[in-house]
């Protein structure tokens, strides 16, 4: 078989035009600065516009944007709002550098990527190779979405590369850091948001602030998403893409003194989603073909689910946290975050997708919880002129994981007599991790032009983890014979690890920052119960560096930001084919990098016009892989230690788009009468992608979105009305699927219900 990436010479070649064109165009960003007075710019002449306004919290020392030497990107609330976004997924449309794994058949979907490095294999006892952190408390638990429903957030940071010195969870490729908004002491207010769209889409929101004396305040906030699938099905009165979901969050704050403030967080999410991959092309299964005969043009464009048994992911979390924020005499300020979250996930799918009962019943049921304490130390010293954070971490993760599959394994259309199970009897997953760390990080100011960062940290993890089958003799009367032998193991690993970062800044011009970082991140080991025992999965490491600048022209109306990286991973935790079950298991391939450039545009033209621009070019590949010898691969099949073997080296990962850019206008104007007009648009395009590793039948093709809302309201921001149109072009971006065990040769395909466009009004109160 053909590889189908370039020799080296000629990969070295593209990634030197690359680095090349990068460089070019930061020399010639800087050389348009003009040239820096004596004396550093004051605070007053950095907070004269609103673009200045934005400021970095996650480093919890609070500081501009553009003064911290990271490569990092704040979506505020505003553009949430204006950009008409619907899903926490869309913020792969904000930020350069990230996008989102849609998976389907999951009740939240995948995750996130940074720089073309995410989550690629699932283990109820492994970690996110990009963190999530939702009001302080990091999410551990596997496929907790964190929020799904845009309700009240303030502002949204993401930062790239390895972040371990400033959270209480390591993470090796990034961090999405999200914060909503907390209760004003002093004020009674409420906002309601009421949107009626195509496919009976219904979404409500709304937040409630109530003050309660004079030094504590109560915010709750609701909201409520419904909206019909584009995908009907032929034998259920539901349609593929079907999604409800509701949460509600409660705030308590409460400030007793001028140095102390305690918040309390209570709050419950549910998403309800019936998703699931349907035929895209026929293969050679002559037998699935048969099944689908006569019921019409079935693949492409003809969207239609055949399937005759449910489908459908539910997913329930609970959380609530305490924070505590206790400013000490000599001025630093201790801070504790309480924590625990539980979560289930209820899944069932008929991934054959005939109304034969070939493999209809394909159940996985997750359950897990988590209990945090993390402590934190933050102050400034020297005049202001140094800052730092020491913390200390401790987090418990348990979950449970059952999966069962069966079917008649048969495409002939009366029911069988007997049931056969695919992974052999029902697999019960039991797993525990406990983790505990300790991190500090600090930066000084070195001149009035340079400073200085370093940051160190101490984790250690240990996870437990092992697999019970569980014979089931009969289904509903019928005999289930199994299709394989699944030994009950378990499995524990333990292990330790020092990580860091170090940074230096130059500040060449008041508007005009250099900057430059390198560090080593970290993911913890986990264990992979599979049907032949309990793989120990090694850590994940990865070393980066990073050049960067951020920049402001024409008095700071304009800002530019842009950043070069390269990252190498160690061990990275990856999936393998399993032959013998035509499925995948956890790995560890050798070496992956991704390296790239990441570009931000801001630029307010006029009082009343903002344009958001940004893109990225992102270079992914592995370098050290084997897997199993899969036939449906490109890669190069070679025996190693005397088993057949994939090489799946010089490959990219999934889900990476080599090229990604967004553009985004937002235009406000006052009528006078008390009147005002609004507008957004925003135009994104992703390059194709690989769904699966060296496999080209499975290669999205690239796609580019268009979102549109024009709305009028009242000019004291009372009232709105606006009318908003997503996905404008009815773009079908999909995700293509191989499952191997049904439509052999063939491709099913999944999409998710934003790959279809929806209009509606929405109804903006404020009182």
């Amino acid at each position: 078989m053909q590889k189908s990436f370039a020799p080296p010479r000629r990969r070295a070649a593209a990634i030197n035009g690359i680095s090349r064109l990068s460089l070019a165009l930061l020399s010639a960003m800087a050389a348009t600065q003009p040239v820096m007075a004596q004396q550093p710019a004051t605070e007053a002449e950095t907070a004269t516009k609103d673009l200045d306004a934005v400021m970095v919290r996650s480093t919890h020392q609070v500081k501009p944007l553009q003064r911290t030497p990271i490569s990092i990107s704040v979506v505020t609330a505003e553009q949430l709002d204006r950009t008409n976004m619907s899903n926490i997924s869309d913020l792969q449309y904000l930020a350069p550098g990230v996008s989102f794994s849609a998976t389907a058949g999951t009740a939240n979907g995948g995750g996130f990527q940074v720089r073309g490095i995410g989550t690629q294999a699932f283990s109820v006892a492994s970690e996110q190779t990009v963190g999530t952190v939702v009001d302080d408390v990091v999410i551990g638990i596997p496929r907790d979405p964190g929020v799904t429903g845009f309700s009240d957030i303030e502002h949204i940071e993401v930062l790239r590369g390895p972040q371990g010195t400033l959270f209480g969870k390591n993470a090796s490729a990034g961090v999405v850091n999200i914060s909503t908004r907390n209760p004003e002491i002093g004020s009674n207010a409420t906002s309601l948001s009421l949107s009626l769209g195509q496919r009976n889409e219904h979404v409500a929101r709304v937040t409630t602030n109530l003050a309660v004396g004079d030094t504590s305040a109560f915010r709750l906030s609701a909201y409520f998403k419904e909206q019909d699938g584009s995908i009907a099905s032929a034998f259920h009165d539901w349609n593929i893409g079907d999604q409800t979901g509701r949460g509600v969050r409660g705030k308590w704050l409460w400030s007793p003194t001028e140095n102390l403030d305690l918040l309390l967080i209570a709050e419950r999410q549910t998403l309800l989603n019936r998703t699931i991959a349907i035929p895209y092309t026929l293969g050679t299964d002559q037998g699935f073909n048969n099944a689908l005969a006569g019921l019409g043009e079935v693949g492409g464009d003809n969207f239609r689910s055949l399937g005759d048994a449910d489908a459908m992911a539910f997913q329930g979390v609970t959380g609530f946290s305490a924070k505590a924020d206790l400013k000490l005499p000599n001025g630093a300020q201790l801070t504790s975050i309480s924590a625990y979250r539980g979560s289930t996930v209820n899944q069932m799918h008929d991934i054959d997708q005939t109304p034969a009962n070939f493999l209809n019943n394909n159940l996985t049921t997750i359950r897990a919880h988590q209990i945090s304490q993390e402590f934190r130390l933050a102050d400034r010293l020297l005049d202001e002129r140094m800052d730092y954070v020491l913390g200390a971490y401790y987090v418990n993760v348990a979950s449970t994981y059952e999966y069962f599959a069966y079917g008649g394994f048969n495409y002939d259309m009366p029911e069988p007599d007997s049931l056969f199970s695919l992974n052999g009897p029902k697999q019960h997953v039991d797993a525990d991790t406990k983790s505990y760390a300790f991190y500090a990080n600090t930066s000084y100011q070195l001149s009035d032009r340079w400073a200085a960062s370093a940051g160190l940290r101490y984790t250690h993890d240990k996870v437990v983890a092992g697999m019970t089958p569980i014979d089931v003799a009969t289904i509903n009367g019928k005999p289930l014979l199994p299709m394989n032998t699944v030994l009950a193991s378990s499995g524990q690993i333990s292990k330790d690890n020092v990580s860091g970062k170090v940074a230096v800044q130059f500040q060449q011009t008041p508007t005009l920052m250099w900057y430059a970082n390198a560090g080593t991140g970290y993911k913890g080991p986990t264990i992979d119960p599979t049907n032949t025992g309990s793989d120990r999965i090694q850590p994940e490491k990865s070393t980066a560096y990073e050049v960067g600048m951020k920049s402001q022209f024409l008095d700071r109306s304009l800002t530019v930001n842009a950043s070069l990286y390269r990252s190498d991973f160690k061990d990275f935790q990856a999936q393998v084919y399993v032959p013998e079950t035509t499925g995948f298991a956890m790995s560890n391939a050798g070496k992956m990098r991704t390296q790239g450039m990441e570009l931000e545009i801001n630029w307010r033209p006029t009082a009343d016009f903002t344009v958001n621009a940004n893109g990225a070019i992102t270079d992914a590949e592995f370098i050290d892989y084997f897997g199993r010898c899969n036939p449906t691969s490109e890669a190069k099949c070679t025996i190693v230690d005397g088993i057949l073997q994939g090489d799946l080296s010089g490959f990219a990962p999934t889900f990476v788009s080599k090229y990604s850019y967004s553009l985004n206008g937002i235009y406000y104007r006052s009528f006078g009468e008390g009147l005002a007009f609004n507008a957004s648009a925003g135009w994104t395009h992703k390059s194709g992608f690989y769904n699966a590793v060296a496999q080209a039948h499975t290669k999205s093709d690239g796609y580019g979105l268009l979102n549109l809302s024009v709305g009028i309201g009242a000019e004291d921001g009372r009232w709105d009305v606006s009318v908003y149109a997503r996905n404008v072009l009815d773009e079908h971006y999909r995700s293509l699927i191989d499952y191997g065990i049904v439509n052999t040769g063939g491709i099913m395909q999944f999409l998710s219900p934003d790959s279809f466009r929806t209009v509606g009004v929405t109804l903006s109160m404020n009182f």
